[in-house]
């Protein structure tokens, strides 16, 4: 069975996972997209070059393409709900940008029917933009969100330890309904 079945199982079966379910899932797309946003820009960057552009650069823009997709491919199956649709929603639409960008600059670079306007639209390309920076700052909201989440459920589960040692060590309040009490 793949991931994406068993989320969709899984989906269906519950009303919707905590948010520190959906932070964990959304993050690691993030972290991969953090680790192709220099790759890409650089690539966009080496596209608007003057001269020829080399081959090696042709082939990563097509795996960067291949990969923009797959991330877009796994955000959609993140079942992420409440204020996060929103973060994955701007997450799909800034990767969607990267793939776009990408793909064009490898057509500017590597068109069959090169023409001045083509060339000088071309000579634009100047890496990924402030789209990049901004979804760096999503991942580091992604992640402090989580580790706040986390640090929650820490605190959360040790007050919940020491309610239980205080419900156990507290004394009877009174005789109970089987011993005669009300």
């Amino acid at each position: 069975m793949t991931v994406r079945s068993l989320w969709r199982r899984w989906w269906h079966r519950a009303a919707r996972p905590p948010t520190g379910v959906q932070l964990n899932l959304l993050l690691p797309v993030l972290d991969r997209a953090a680790e192709l946003a220099p790759v890409a820009d650089g690539a966009v960057r080496a596209c608007g070059a003057p001269g020829d552009v080399p081959g090696h650069v042709g082939r990563t823009c097509g795996e960067l393409v291949t990969a923009y997709q797959q991330l877009r491919t796994e955000l959609r199956d993140i079942p992420a709900e409440g204020a996060l649709r929103g973060t994955a929603d701007e997450i799909d639409r800034l990767l969607h940008y990267h793939q776009w960008l990408v793909r064009s600059a490898l057509q500017l670079a590597f068109s069959l029917n090169p023409d001045p306007r083509t060339e000088a639209m071309r000579r634009r390309l100047d890496g990924l933009g402030p789209s990049a920076t901004r979804l760096d700052a999503l991942r580091a909201d992604v992640a402090r969100q989580l580790d706040a989440s986390t640090a929650r459920r820490t605190t959360d589960a040790g007050h919940d330890g020491d309610h239980a040692d205080r419900d156990r060590a507290a004394p009877p309040m009174g005789p109970s309904p089987e011993e005669g009490g009300r």
